[in-house]
């Protein structure tokens, strides 16, 4: 019952996590209507994406100076529990690092892909929202001009026909006031709140990237009969009939065109990523060497921010937040239980818990990472010998430093001294137990023949003894070196793993 009521806890977390996040992505859908808010929008999707970046090209570089010293420590403290505790940290780090990066070789090119398109989409939108912004035209220039061939008015064949140019220019807004749309901005940078799981996005699309409805009111008073005396009046204001020009005011037989209007008519909707990526538009170019796109396409658009999205996960981080617990159940650190309990012949078929790993492989199986073996870096002490000066700084200290891979080759060769010794020894103590153990049984027995003294391969008593085919010797099997593995597991460990 008490899972149950879990599970059902869990559930409305989920979906109340899920209606926050899409409730984020309709506000700000809604609210990127304008040069103002689109900007935000699309900017807000930009910040996000290259955080994304910088997260991923951070992860390896603090995984590595995490690990860089926990080798060094498990280098350090080589033979003893604490060496083994540091080398499967370091192990587990090591598999995190690998993964980061691999994360970032693949996924960074499609964050960058991603910007590249949402920046490019961004100018065009604003260049096209920011010429329509403008309302109307500058000042209308009028000059007198002969009518076209195509005419228009044809009556009488159109040949008494007189024509006015008129010439304006519609300028581009550069920038544009947003302090009444504060809230709407702030609304529209939502968009971010969980870019993550973005199914839809405002946009102008492709098919509606057109340019300003453009309407021009033409006055006309008098009666135009004479094209003699056809001409542009004063300051260009108009096209008249008369003698010689005249101004505005005083012409009685003209035309005249007013400032020409601009209506936008490119609007943004709300589309779905799904959709905008199976767009008419990008079909129609698909394969095409002969044409330039001008405009981006909704199609890539969409399938760069879905692939962007889909490929961003969290990545783990340093061992510092974690508990000793919760690491006992990765594979390094189970693996290294394993080891442990078969060199010391104490290995068992049970599946061992957490708290058992823990405490065998880290020494207990409470607390954190970072207050057992993290922090401790700080002070551990590192003295190096060198043909200037000595090294003397901590491990931690030096894990950042020139000096790194010095210390790591230091204690290497240190331990591999160690352990050679250390079979040396074994080997020579169990010759003496295996000689002392031989007198031993000459005494006890008399004259009773040595065991493996066969002259011929069948009379050598294999489990006991070895048959050498070169010299056709019946010799004693050689233990010393397999009970010197099996005494020496805590080295070891550091220089297996």
């Amino acid at each position: 019952m008490a899972a149950s009521r879990l599970t059902v806890v869990l559930v409305c977390y989920y979906i109340a996590g899920q209606a926050t996040a899409q409730s984020a992505e309709d506000t700000a859908n809604s609210a990127a209507k304008t040069p103002c808010t689109l900007n935000a929008y699309y900017r807000a999707i930009e910040s996000k994406l290259t955080s994304w970046i910088n997260d991923a090209a951070a992860a390896p570089q603090k995984l590595k100076m995490q690990l860089n010293e926990l080798q060094l420590a498990a280098l350090k403290h080589a033979g003893t529990t604490k060496g083994v505790s540091y080398t499967v940290l370091a192990a587990i780090i090591r598999r995190r690092q690998a993964g980061a990066i691999t994360y970032t070789q693949t996924a960074v090119p499609k964050f960058a892909a991603a910007i590249e398109l949402v920046a490019t989409k961004r100018a065009e939108t604003l260049v096209l929202t920011g010429a329509a912004t403008t309302k109307r035209t500058s000042t209308v220039k009028h000059e007198q001009a002969t009518a076209e061939l195509t005419k228009v008015l044809m009556q009488g064949t159109g040949n008494n026909n007189v024509g006015c140019k008129v010439t304006t220019t519609a300028t581009i807004l550069t920038q544009t006031n947003c302090i009444s749309e504060a809230t709407d901005v702030t609304n529209a940078k939502k968009i971010a709140d969980n870019l993550k799981d973005m199914k839809k996005m405002a946009i102008i699309k492709q098919t509606a990237m057109t340019l300003p409805e453009v309407t021009a009111l033409i006055e006309a008073r008098g009666t135009i009969n004479n094209p003699s005396q056809w001409l542009a009046g004063t300051s260009a204001t108009h096209c008249e009939q008369n003698a010689s020009p005249q101004g505005a005011t005083e012409a009685q037989h003209a035309v005249a065109a007013q400032k020409i209007r601009l209506t936008a008519k490119a609007k943004p909707t709300v589309e779905t990523l799904a959709e905008l990526a199976q767009a008419k538009e990008h079909q129609a170019h698909a394969g095409s060497t002969d044409t330039t796109a001008l405009l981006t396409s909704d199609s890539d658009l969409a399938t760069a921010l879905t692939a962007a999205t889909t490929a961003q996960r969290e990545q783990p981080g340093t061992l510092a937040t974690n508990t000793l617990e919760a690491l006992a159940g990765e594979p390094e650190a189970r693996n290294m239980y394993n080891f442990m309990r078969q060199s010391t012949g104490a290995g068992s078929n049970k599946t061992p818990t957490a708290k058992e790993v823990a405490n065998l492989v880290f020494g207990t199986a409470t607390g954190t990472v970072d207050k057992a073996f993290l922090q401790p870096l700080s002070t551990d002490a590192v003295s190096i010998p060198t043909t200037d000066s000595d090294i003397k700084t901590t491990i931690k200290e030096i894990a950042v430093q020139e000096g790194f891979e010095q210390a790591m080759a230091y204690y290497y060769v240190q331990n591999m001294q160690k352990l050679t010794k250390a079979v040396e020894g074994v080997k020579k103590e169990e010759k003496e137990k295996a000689d002392a153990t031989e007198k031993t049984e000459e005494k006890k027995d008399g004259e009773k023949k040595e065991e493996c003294t066969g002259t011929v391969e069948t009379d050598c008593d294999k489990t006991k003894c070895t048959w050498n085919k070169e010299k056709n010797e019946c010799k004693v099997k050689e233990s010393a070196y397999i009970s010197s593995v099996t005494k020496a597991p805590l080295l070891l460990a550091v220089l297996l793993l």
